[in-house]
């Protein structure tokens, strides 16, 4: 997953920044009225990048060209604007040397066809977990695209590695991830069973998100017409199943010099979430949540002594 946290990506890229430099991607954000933090890239081609697909029937490979090379050429092509370009800004001017879009930038091909790249870089991270398989010539290409995209949670978050904090985009939960709206619909199961957990507000909440899920689980397959909600609903059926039946845990390929990224699943951003779905919320009555009790934290539920976990509380 992403070696970088949310705050690092706030660091890495200050309001402004992307629109200021040209040597930083324009993303195709889907919905931009969520959290920076929580928007995501349209996965469609742009008419630039199905024309040129059209034209580039040929797919010539670049041969003779190393990674040590490739960077250095890269880096070059930054001199216009900085002599000093830093990784993001160096990583996005190397070139893909392979199939429909061979020659075009990282930069490039982030802004005009990020399915593409979550095919590649999916089935990418696939064969890399088979050891004994030969490596391509292109591997290393891959490799640093996979390193270039997970500076941009925007993109990152399309990648099967990801699939926990993938959007889910629908309604009152647009900005909530696949994680969050599995702990909601499950936590709705835990308060039926338990009448004196949770509280009014958190109770309704989970019954919303319960028959949101619901609404995607009945439907078949294939009159699903996305393949983000597609996704989505194999999501909630493989966390339905017993651990044992269970898929092993995607893990990002070991040259990528990746890290866990806890910052889409830690405290914060879940009470970002629920105090996201308050404010869409907020032409409706108030009042139903019950008063916390003396010396509790206003704004968190509170965890009863019963066998209720709070989506807060939230596995590594």
């Amino acid at each position: 997953m992403s070696p970088y946290h949310h705050g690092d990506y706030k660091r890495l890229f200050p309001t402004g920044v992307l629109d200021m430099d040209p040597l930083f991607p324009t993303l195709c954000i889907l919905d931009t009225s969520v959290p920076q933090n929580r928007q995501q890239c349209l996965l469609k081609a742009s008419k630039e990048a199905k024309a040129l697909a059209s034209r580039n029937t040929c797919y010539n490979r670049k041969t003779g060209q190393d990674k040590k090379t490739a960077c250095e050429e890269a880096k070059k092509r930054c001199q216009p604007i900085t002599l000093t370009p830093s990784e993001v800004q160096y990583l996005g001017q190397l070139q893909i040397t392979f199939g429909k879009y061979n020659g075009q930038s990282f930069k490039w091909l982030v802004e005009n066809d990020v399915g593409y790249i979550k095919y590649l870089l999916d089935m990418h991270i696939k064969e890399r977990r088979h050891h004994e398989r030969k490596a391509s010539p292109d591997e290393w290409v891959k490799d640093l695209l996979l390193r270039y995209v997970q500076l941009f949670p925007q993109v990152s978050c399309h990648l099967e590695i990801n699939v926990d904090r993938a959007i889910y985009g629908q309604g009152r939960f647009r900005s909530f991830t696949f994680q969050e709206m599995w702990q909601w619909y499950s936590l709705h199961k835990s308060l039926q069973d338990d009448p004196q957990a949770g509280t009014d507000h958190e109770r309704k909440m989970a019954k919303e998100a319960h028959c949101s899920v619901q609404h995607w689980l009945v439907m078949k397959v294939e009159d699903i017409t996305t393949k983000s909600l597609k996704r989505f609903r194999q999501y909630i059926l493989d966390k339905e199943k017993p651990p044992q039946d269970r898929d092993p845990p995607a893990a990002a390929a070991s040259s990528s010099g990746s890290k866990g990224d806890g910052g889409w699943a830690d405290d914060a951003l879940l009470v970002e979430a629920l105090t996201s779905f308050e404010r869409q919320a907020a032409g409706e009555a108030v009042g139903r949540k019950k008063s916390p009790e003396k010396g509790s934290h206003p704004d968190l539920p509170q965890k009863p002594s019963t066998g209720y976990i709070s989506p807060y509380a939230v596995s590594p």
